[in-house]
């Protein structure tokens, strides 16, 4: 119970781990969640699932009352929700924008990749970051694909007797296109990327949502391959945090078996 605060509040920052979140915060959980604003995406009905009382819930109820309703529609017909989100979405001010969209982390699929594309031009930077983040823990989204394509531009893999070589090119300049796809041009000081150069930086943000089944099969040769390379802090923090979004634990049982969970984990 203690640590419930610290839980929900982690779910504030990363809309991924919400539905994980709910399912373990039991009753305690659900009383607590309603008495703070920022906890509302943990708010779930007990009562049965009714689709009519839910449809006019959605339509006619408060902030507060849909939010909840859309987490428990999500359980029981997540295309339904998402069909019903979509109806409304045009009318919805920014804020309840950001926060419905974080709703689909809760039996994300790939059937939701289209409207979470079309929500990368929204007007409201919030609503563009959230789809960003929910986005880039589904390999085969257009963003991750995208950023695939990117990063073997810049990266090429060679097959040796010795084992796989890897060979690195830096972006010279920033394409303002990559913006839409949660890049940055300037990273925070407090970013490890910004200690290996913009450049390197640059290249890090690609690989850390590029859709790792470009090189699944290749997972422990490129492991290994990281292991003492010239940028092996910048490959290594690029795919490492590729192998979390994407929950692939192919990626991860190679990488932690080359480098160990403290290095894995930085």
């Amino acid at each position: 119970d203690a640590v419930l605060p610290q839980l929900l509040d982690m779910g504030c920052r990363n809309p991924t781990i919400r539905p994980a979140i709910i399912a373990v915060m039991g009753q305690r959980g659900q009383w607590l969640a309603p008495h703070n604003l920022d906890w509302h995406y943990a708010v779930v009905q007990a009562n049965g699932f009714d689709v009519d009382a839910v449809q006019a819930l959605w339509k006619e109820g408060s902030r507060m009352e849909r939010l909840a309703i859309l987490t428990q529609w999500r359980h029981h017909d997540a295309d339904g929700a998402r069909s019903a989100l979509e109806e409304t979405w045009e009318n919805e001010l920014a804020k309840d924008r950001e926060a419905f969209l974080s709703m689909l982390a809760s039996g994300l699929s790939m059937a939701d990749e289209p409207f979470l594309e079309s929500c990368l031009d929204d007007r409201a930077k919030s609503v563009r970051k959230t789809a960003i983040a929910l986005l880039q823990t589904l390999p085969d989204s257009h963003l991750c694909q995208r950023m695939a394509q990117r990063v073997q531009s810049y990266i090429q893999l060679e097959s040796t007797a010795s084992g796989t070589i890897i060979r690195v090119t830096l972006p010279d300049d920033y394409d303002t296109a990559w913006d839409r796809d949660g890049m940055v041009q300037i990273i925070p000081k407090k970013d490890k990327s910004k200690r290996q150069g913009k450049r390197a930086g640059w290249l890090c943000q690609m690989l850390s949502s590029a859709s790792l089944s470009s090189w699944d099969g290749e997972a422990d040769a490129i492991a290994a391959a990281i292991k003492g390379h010239e940028w092996q802090e910048m490959l290594l923090e690029g795919w490492a945090i590729a192998a979390q979004r994407q929950g692939n634990s192919k990626w991860a049982a190679a990488l932690l078996q080359q480098f160990g969970l403290n290095e894995f984990q930085a």
